[in-house]
């Protein structure tokens, strides 16, 4: 399963990794977990454009430089290939959820998580994904 993980803060790209791992413990779907770190949006985008895939994308809404729902915005304008999205953030109010998931995120996390939950969501989503693509 290939994953990208969007967060400013090293750490927190460190602690959402180390959930993914642990949880693919059991190997979902028999496969090994290829995550892929960005702390620049920018960075992100760019593989995007150039059609780079990803079976799921956990993205913080704030970054410095291209957010998290700007990232969303241009993946569910512009890409041939359904990838699900799951915001993973610090903003906790209603209103900020509600807005991530009108945009079209599939789930929202906040933070702190918890890391076997966060990888259900992730099993979840990916599974239905390939399920409806096949």
């Amino acid at each position: 399963m290939k994953v990208a993980i969007l967060d400013g803060e090293k750490s927190h790209l460190l602690l959402i990794e180390q959930a993914m791992v642990a949880g693919n413990g059991n190997r979902a779907f028999g496969e090994s977990m290829a995550c892929h770190l960005f702390e620049c949006g920018a960075s992100l985008l760019e593989l995007l454009q150039n059609g780079e895939q990803f079976d799921c994308l956990l993205l913080e809404r704030r970054l410095l430089d291209v957010s998290g729902d700007l990232i969303l915005a241009w993946l569910r304008q512009n890409s041939a290939v359904y990838m699900p999205v799951i915001m993973v953030s610090s903003m906790r109010l209603e209103e900020n959820i509600v807005q991530s998931l009108n945009a079209g995120a599939d789930d929202y996390v906040c933070k702190p998580f918890r890391p076997l939950e966060l990888f259900a969501r992730v099993r979840r989503l990916v599974a239905q994904t390939r399920r409806t693509q096949s």
